[in-house]
Formats: structure tokens, sequence, C-alpha cells
């Protein structure tokens, strides 16, 4: 006696989209990731200073959170196709020892933040962005040489 599935996992036919369809529903896509670096790519240019030390931290976390999350969607069909215990044990511990290694790395390279400026050469580096912008408003540079006919 088996239980019927429920509507939400009912088995269908995948919709068949026109060319325009797809074009659109692609943009559509598109959309959040391009809208997402342009207002990430402003970020810095409106409030005049990077993101906060957290907030980096917290958006590089998530990214590679996204990333590990597309290499599982890609070890998966891999899984299930698998036709002997030994093909599955190969690919977990080959993924395994991946995410080994790059910690090893990690560890041994060092953390590269560790070794940046301190907060002085950090307020340094803003004054001198500061005082190029300002020199660069206040003398613009010269028009183009304009090219003579040959």
């Amino acid at each position: 006696a088996s239980m019927p599935l429920p509507p939400s996992m009912s088995l269908r036919e995948p919709a068949v989209l026109a060319q325009d369809e797809v074009a659109w529903k692609s943009f559509e896509l598109a959309l959040i990731p391009a809208t997402t670096m342009l207002v990430g790519g402003m970020y810095p240019i409106i409030l005049s200073r990077p993101p906060a030390p957290r907030i980096t931290y917290a958006l590089q976390h998530l990214a590679a959170g996204i990333l590990l999350c597309a290499v599982a969607q890609e070890l998966m069909p891999t899984l299930s196709a698998a036709s002997t215990p030994n093909q599955m044990y190969a690919l977990i511990v080959g993924f395994s020892l991946a995410v080994v290694l790059m910690v090893t790395l990690q560890h041994v390279l060092g953390d590269h933040d560790e070794d940046e400026g301190s907060s002085d050469d950090e307020e340094e580096g803003q004054a001198l962005l500061e005082h190029h912008i300002s020199d660069d408003l206040q003398h613009p540079p010269p028009p183009p040489l304009s090219r003579a006919p040959p």
C-alpha cells in the first residue's frame, strides 16, 4: 500500500517555455547578481570608506557557502549514479581531502589579513587618497591633442 504523493511533490511534465520567455527569464535572473554587484561596488564610493571587517568576513563566508553548495550540486548526480560503494567512497574521500588541503594551506601560509598594515597605515592611505582626489579636482588634466589630418 503506497501512499500518494503530496501535491507539491507530484510528478508532472516540465514546463516548456517559448524562446522569448526563456530569454526574459534569463534576463530576470541575471539582474539579481548584476544589481548586487552594482550596489556592492558603489558602497565604498558612496560612504568613502570600505565596509566594516565583520561585513567583509560575513560576505566572504556567504560566498564560500554558495561555492560549496554549487560543488555539492555538481557532485550529487555523480553520487546518485555511482554503481558501487567504492565509487561513492572515492567521491566523498576526494572532496574531503580537497577541503582538508585548503584548510591546511591556509594554516601553513598564514592568514592574509594579519600581514596588512595597522590602522595608522590605513589612515595615512586614506589621507593620501583624499589629497590626490582633491588635487585632481583642482587641476584637471589637459585636453587630448587633436590630430591634424594628413
